[in-house]
This record gives C-alpha cells, structure tokens and sequence, in this order.
C-alpha cells in the first residue's frame, strides 16, 4: 500500500509533509526523490518516494483558482 504526502515545507534538509490523515511528519530532504519542492504530492512505497505530478498539478490548479476568485469577489 502507497502512503500519500503533500510537502509542505522545507527547511534544513528536512521535508516537513502532511500525510493524507492529515498529521505533519519528517523526512529527510536527501531520501526523497530529486527535485522535490514545496506543494509537490508524492507517494511512498516500501521505503521509495515517488513524485505523483498529476496530482501535484491538480492541487495547484485547483489553489490558483481558489486565489483568482477570491481577488475576483
């Protein structure tokens, strides 16, 4: 079974990622997959962190068009 995280922050080689029940853990930046940044969604399996970039982008279409209507009201 695949856990799923959003990478919320980065800060001194840690990732710090809300899991999907929604609690923050820790991971160390150099075990994930390169590149990770930021609002990335990726998935783990047997100790391997994928990038999931369809969700990712997903997410980050959703939240542009979150913010636009917000401006827009």
């Amino acid at each position: 079974m695949k856990n799923r995280y959003v990478l919320d922050l980065i800060e001194s080689g840690w990732a710090i990622c809300e899991t999907s029940d929604q609690k923050q853990i820790q991971i160390l930046l150099s075990e994930l997959y390169p590149g990770a940044k930021e609002g990335d969604h990726f998935a783990e399996n047997e100790g391997n962190y994928y990038f999931l970039p369809e969700e990712t982008e997903e997410a980050r279409s959703r939240n542009a068009a979150l913010l636009k209507s917000l401006w827009e009201s």
